[in-house]
C-alpha cells in the first residue's frame, strides 16, 4: 500500500506541475501579447500627440476674398468682438416655432418684408452695428477662428459654449439686412454683405471638426437664397467683382478630410486618453489635455479586459480613421465602396469597442459636396444678361449659385427643437425631407451617436460604442445644448 500511495502522490505532483506550467505559459503569453499591444498603443499615441501638436500651430492660409485684405488672421479681427457677439446673442428672446418659421421664410424670400415679425425686425436693428463689424472682420489675409472655437480646445471655454451660435446669429441678421437693402434698391451694398457673410461662413469650417464643417454648410444655406436674389439686381461692375470673390471663397473652403483629421484626434483623446503614457500626456497642449478621459466612464466595461480592449481600440481607431480621411474628399461614386469595406472590417473585429461599427461620414460628405457645388455662379451669376446668360436658378455646370431648394439635402436631425433668435429647426420644415440616419453594417438606431448629442444628421457621424464617451467629453458645453447645436448645424 505504501507503494501505491507514493505512486498517486507522484501523479498528483506531475499533474499539478503540468497545470501550473500551463498557467504560467498562458500568463507569459498573455503578458507578452499585452506588452506587444501596449507598444502598438504607444506608437498610436505618439502619432496622436504629433498630430495634435501639428494642428496646434497650423496656420489657416486661404485666399482673401477682397483685393485689399486686412493684414493678419481672422482670430485677430474677430477675437476682440466675440464678447460683444456672445452678449448680443444671449440677450435675444427665445421665440416660438411659428415665429421662427416666419422669420426664416422672410429671410428666404418666401414672404415679403411686411410680414416679418416685429421681434426679428427689432433683433436686426439692435444687432446691425455689431453685425457689420463682424462681417468686415472676415476680410483678412488668413483664416483661423479665435482660440476656444477649435475642436481640440478646452471644452469649458466660453466660445465652446455659444461661439458658433453667436456667429450664426450674425449670418441670420445679414440675411435680413440683405432683404431690406434689396427692398430699398441698394443691391450692390447687399451683394457686399452677401460676400462677407459667405466668407465668414467659410472660415467657420477651419479647425473646428465635423461640427464646424456642418455649421459652415448651414451658414452657407442661410445666405443662399438672399444671395441668389441679390445677384439678379446688382450692377455689372459689382457682379464682376463678386465672381472673383466667390471663386476665392470656394477655393478657401476647408475640405472634409481636414475636419476628419481633427475628429480622428478628438475621440481617442476623450475616450482613450488614460491609455496614453505619462510623457505623452505631458506633451499635449492644455486644451487637448482637458478632453482626456472625459468619456471613459461610459465605455463598454468588461472587468479585467477593459484595458486591453481600450489599447486595441485606440490602435484600430487611429488606423481606420486614417484610412477614411482621404476617402471623404472623393466623388460619391468613388468613395462608397471603400467606405463600405472599412465598415465591414470594423464589424468583423474581435473587439466589441471596434465591432460596433465605423462611423459613417457619407452624410457629411454629401453636405460639403453641395456647399462646393453651389458656391460659384457661372457666367453672369445665374441671371439672364444682354448676351443671353443662364436663367435664374439654372445650374449649367454643377457649379451655380442656384435658387433650387437645397433643404432636402441639408436639413435633417433627430428631433425638432425650438431655438432662440429665429434659429428654429430645419426638421420637418417646408420643402425639407426629414432623413433617417445612415448606418454602417450591423448597426441599429439605438447605437447612433454624434458629438452634437442627438443631431446625427448634422455631422454624419453614426453608430459606435463610443456614443456616451463622446457625449461625456462634450457635455452640454460643446457650443451650447444639443438641441441648439442641432438647430444651428441644420438651420436655414
Amino acid at each position: 500500500m505504501p507503494g501505491m500511495s507514493d505512486t498517486a502522490t507522484s501523479r498528483a505532483r506531475t499533474i499539478l506541475t503540468i497545470v501550473a506550467g500551463s498557467l504560467l505559459l498562458l500568463l507569459a503569453l498573455a503578458a507578452g501579447a499585452f506588452w506587444r499591444l501596449d507598444q502598438r498603443a504607444r506608437k498610436a499615441g505618439d502619432e496622436l500627440i504629433a498630430e495634435v501638436q501639428a494642428l496646434e500651430t497650423l496656420r489657416v492660409v486661404r485666399p482673401a476674398h477682397t483685393d485689399a485684405p486686412t493684414p493678419g488672421s481672422l482670430a485677430q479681427t474677430l477675437g476682440p468682438l466675440m464678447q460683444e457677439l456672445l452678449i448680443l446673442q444671449k440677450a435675444e428672446p427665445r421665440l416660438e416655432e411659428p415665429v421662427n418659421v416666419r422669420c426664416r421664410e422672410v429671410r428666404d424670400g418666401k414672404r415679403p418684408l411686411t410680414e416679418l415679425p416685429g421681434v426679428c425686425r427689432e433683433s436686426l436693428e439692435r444687432g446691425r452695428p455689431l453685425m457689420q463689424r463682424a462681417l468686415r472682420a472676415s476680410r483678412t489675409e488668413e483664416g483661423g477662428l479665435p482660440e476656444g472655437f477649435h475642436a481640440l480646445d478646452d471644452p469649458n471655454h466660453p466660445y465652446q459654449q455659444r461661439g458658433f451660435i453667436a456667429l450664426q446669429h450674425v449670418l441670420k441678421l445679414t440675411a435680413l439686412e440683405i432683404r431690406f437693402q434689396l427692398e430699398s434698391g441698394q443691391a450692390d451694398a447687399a451683394l457686399e454683405h452677401c460676400i462677407d457673410g459667405l466668407a465668414l461662413s467659410r472660415d467657420m469650417g477651419h479647425g473646428t471638426g465635423l461640427i464646424g464643417a456642418m455649421i459652415s454648410v448651414a451658414g452657407n444655406t442661410i445666405l443662399f437664397r438672399p444671395c441668389a436674389d441679390v445677384l439678379q439686381h446688382a450692377s455689372p461692375a459689382s457682379l464682376k467683382q463678386a465672381t472673383v470673390a466667390l471663386r476665392r471663397i470656394r477655393e478657401g473652403l476647408s475640405p472634409l478630410s481636414s475636419a476628419m483629421r481633427t475628429e480622428r484626434l478628438f475621440l481617442p483623446l476623450s475616450a482613450f486618453g488614460q491609455v496614453l503614457a505619462p510623457e505623452q500626456l505631458h506633451a499635449l497642449p492644455a486644451g487637448a489635455r482637458a478632453l482626456l478621459g472625459q468619456g471613459q466612464a461610459d465605455l463598454v466595461d468588461i472587468p479585467f479586459f477593459t484595458p486591453a480592449l481600450m489599447h486595441h481600440a485606440l490602435v484600430e481607431f487611429m488606423r481606420l480613421a486614417g484610412e477614411v480621411m482621404p476617402l471623404v474628399d472623393l466623388p460619391l461614386a468613388e468613395r462608397k465602396a471603400p467606405f463600405d469595406a472599412l465598415g465591414q472590417e470594423a464589424v468583423r473585429s474581435w473587439n466589441p469597442l471596434v465591432r460596433m461599427g465605423l462611423p459613417d461620414f457619407s452624410g457629411s460628405a454629401a453636405r460639403v459636396d453641395l456647399q462646393r457645388a453651389r458656391g460659384i455662379p457661372p457666367g453672369t451669376l445665374g441671371r439672364p444678361g444682354p448676351g443671353g446668360g443662364p436663367a435664374p436658378g439654372t445650374d449649367t455646370d454643377g457649379d451655380a449659385l442656384s435658387t433650387r431648394d437645397p433643404g432636402s439635402r441639408l436639413t435633417a436631425c433627430t428631433s425638432p427643437p425650438s431655438s432662440p433668435t429665429g434659429a428654429g429647426s430645419a426638421c420637418g420644415a417646408p420643402g425639407s425631407m426629414r432623413q433617417g440616419p445612415h448606418f454602417s453594417s450591423g448597426a441599429s438606431a439605438g447605437q447612433t451617436w454624434s458629438r452634437s448629442l442627438g443631431c446625427t444628421a448634422a455631422t454624419g457621424w453614426m453608430l459606435s460604442a463610443w456614443k456616451e464617451a463622446r457625449s461625456m467629453a462634450m457635455g452640454s458645453s460643446r457650443n451650447g445644448s444639443r438641441d441648439t447645436l442641432c438647430a444651428s448645424a441644420t438651420a436655414r
